[in-house]
């Protein structure tokens, strides 16, 4: 039910609120429905509900499962976290924090915020933490960003915070373990195939199995006519080399099927190689230009994390101020532009 300012009643499918959110109007709330609020939402209340529309400012805490978290004006000192949807800011976000764990965060200013989703598009971002699966930023300045794509305009310190950047790169470990195994099958078939075929060159040396292949080699081409005696004795030496033959037969069948799985593994090995290389060419980071001291070091995404950026906002915090993640120096100066994508070590 919507009460407007001249006292009409209309009934619509979200709840429409002029008064704002306080502890003097409605407490904190609960809905199940869209919401759309034309005041303020006050420090400390709490707002949870989905398909959240704020014409005022934001003061205090928005929690939407779903549908959209759209801020017509500012959000200081407060929280808008959407499970499954995005989060928009037309204003300033100050000192705040904004997730969308299944969504994209859009602000057109944002100052010393906490900022996660999958994909993060700031006009103005200064002294923020982001991470996100994607980031674009028009200007960024002593920030901490993380993600897999990272493209900014133009990055550089502010006062004393240092711009930090950290292009998220995958864990290849587990494919390059398979690459090397592999190779290890590869090299053991190979070497099985030149043993059976050193085999089979051993047993034709024997002067017995190298007079009958003689023989029978002329017999086939039809240049040697046996007389009965002579062919009496050919019997018997194809009756004695027969066993010996059957075994020549046998390892010729393994020297094949060695080929085919040598031949195999390499074959997975490119395949492996190729994969390696596009699951590595997905991270990049373009700095359009560095005005001031900008630090760019590759993060190694740990295996099995689904979602960087669903984490506590503390903990991204710590993730992109500390020292300790391993990293890899990608670029460090004050000027110029960067142009990059991940190639792993070979």
């Amino acid at each position: 039910m919507n009460v407007d300012e001249g006292g009409k009643i209309s009934i619509e499918n979200k709840i429409v609120s002029r008064e704002g959110v306080s502890s003097r109007t409605t407490g904190n709330l609960k809905l199940r429905a869209a919401y759309e609020e034309y005041g303020d939402v006050q420090e400390q209340r709490q707002l949870d509900g989905s398909d959240i529309t704020i014409h005022g400012d934001v003061y205090g805490h928005l929690h939407s499962h779903g549908g959209l978290i759209l801020l017509q004006r500012n959000l200081v000192g407060g929280t808008a976290f959407n499970e499954h949807g995005d989060v928009r800011v037309e204003g300033v976000a100050s000192g705040s924090v904004l997730q969308a764990l299944s969504g994209e965060v859009h602000v057109k200013r944002a100052e010393s915020c906490v900022i996660a989703g999958t994909r993060v598009v700031i006009d103005s971002a200064s002294n923020c933490e982001i991470i996100a699966d994607e980031v674009v930023i028009e200007l960024a300045e002593g920030c901490a960003v993380a993600a897999r794509i990272i493209r900014i305009g133009s990055a550089g310190p502010r006062r004393q915070v240092e711009m930090l950047l950290f292009p998220l790169v995958p864990d290849l470990s587990v494919l390059e373990q398979r690459i090397a195994e592999s190779l290890a099958k590869a090299a053991q078939y190979q070497q099985l195939q030149h043993k059976r075929q050193q085999e089979i060159d051993a047993i034709a040396q024997l002067p017995e199995v190298r007079n009958y292949l003689a023989l029978a080699g002329q017999l086939r081409r039809g240049e040697l006519q046996l007389q009965p005696a002579q062919q009496l004795q050919y019997d018997k030496l194809a009756a004695r080399i027969a066993p010996v033959l059957k075994e020549v037969a046998r390892l010729r069948l393994e020297v094949k099927q060695s080929e085919i799985l040598h031949a195999q593994m390499l074959a997975l090995v490119a395949q492996l190689r190729q994969e390696r290389q596009a699951t590595a060419g997905q991270s990049r980071c373009t700095l359009g230009l560095v005005d001031g001291e900008t630090t760019v070091r590759a993060l190694v995404v740990p295996p099995g994390q689904a979602k960087v950026y669903d984490r506590p906002p503390k903990e991204i915090k710590a993730l992109l101020r500390s020292a300790t993640p391993v990293t890899q120096a990608v670029f460090a100066d004050s000027t110029g532009s960067l142009d990059w994508t991940y190639q792993p070590p070979p």
